[in-house]
């Protein structure tokens, strides 16, 4: 049976953490169908929002928001509601929540950076990445002008894009840009002391360890429709959605122990082999509860206000 966007509602893909960034929420861009689809589909104790969940530069110059995109919103506070813990943490789209940071929202966590612990015990980095782009600062320059300086600016962008959609040209940064953007997140993610770095921002979803870290960029949901998932036995696969493309199992990221979240030996059945093909997972029914790479039981209360711009997470 097929729930009101296409897709089957019976479809379960049980994860230990999902990462999904640049929504672009109040855009005519953002696929929220498909989304929404990922989002009733998939069982997990954690979500990160990886920045420009929500266009508010878009929204600033031009109002636009659709039934779909409160659908969206109104999925993720009914799964926080339910356990999932979710924390968002602001891109450049989105940066008038930095001065949110430390709060919650809806019971959903606003953090400047976290840091992911996987089962298997690996630390990964989890920032927007448009701190890595010296681009911004034009934008911010022409903010400065003017309203109408800023939305012409916009407007002007947008038809740029949809131009060169139309013509069958890529869109977004050429190679040499997202060669500088991969490697200041891998320094930045040494310099933390992580064993990978996860971002979205520049809208091209990858995974490798090319640069000493596992590199994880979770893409977009405007064009590429991808997210990052941690499984439960601590591996990364890059989703594309609906279901119908994975990363080569070349780029899988193990390490030589890994830790079982659910309690049990590594191995165990839970539904369907943890190596199986993505597609021979969907559809297994949850097995038990997923602990959380968190201090604490899933969904448990922090007491408010954070108190922190950024978080550690762990098993």
């Amino acid at each position: 049976m097929a729930d009101g966007y296409g897709l089957p509602s019976a479809c379960h893909l049980r994860v230990r953490a999902l990462f999904i960034s640049d929504l672009h929420l109040g855009t005519r861009d953002c696929q929220a169908e498909r989304l929404l689809g990922l989002l009733h589909s998939c069982e997990t104790g954690l979500i990160y929002l990886v920045g420009d969940v929500v266009d508010g530069w878009r929204l600033k110059v031009r109002w636009y928001w659709p039934r779909s995109h409160d659908d969206i919103v109104r999925c993720l506070l009914r799964k926080q509601q339910e356990g999932t813990r979710i924390l968002y943490i602001p891109g450049n789209h989105d940066e008038f929540l930095r001065d949110s940071i430390g709060l919650r929202l809806g019971g959903i966590e606003v953090v400047d950076q976290a840091m992911h612990q996987g089962a298997d015990g690996r630390r990964h980095l989890v920032v927007h990445g448009d701190r890595f782009d010296p681009r911004l600062g034009r934008m911010r320059q022409l903010a400065a002008l003017g309203i109408w300086v800023y939305a012409a600016a916009v407007l002007a962008n947008d038809a740029v894009i949809r131009w060169r959609r139309r013509m069958g040209s890529k869109t977004g940064r050429g190679p040499a840009c997202v060669a500088r953007f991969e490697r200041a997140l891998a320094a930045e993610a040494q310099r933390q002391q992580a064993d990978g770095g996860i971002c979205g921002h520049i809208h091209r979803p990858a995974m490798h360890d090319r640069l000493g870290v596992q590199y994880i960029n979770t893409g977009d949901w405007v064009e590429a429709c991808t997210a990052a998932v941690e499984h439960l036995d601590g591996s990364f696969e890059m989703l594309h959605w609906p279901v119908g493309w994975r990363m080569p199992p070349a780029v899988a990221f193990k390490a030589d122990t890994m830790l079982d979240p659910l309690g049990a030996p590594l191995g165990a059945p839970l539904g369907a082999p943890l190596g199986a093909p993505l597609g021979a997972r969907l559809g297994a029914p949850l097995g038990g509860q997923v602990a959380s790479p968190v201090a604490g039981p899933i969904g448990s209360p922090l007491g408010g206000s954070l108190g922190r711009a950024a978080v550690t997470l762990h098993s």
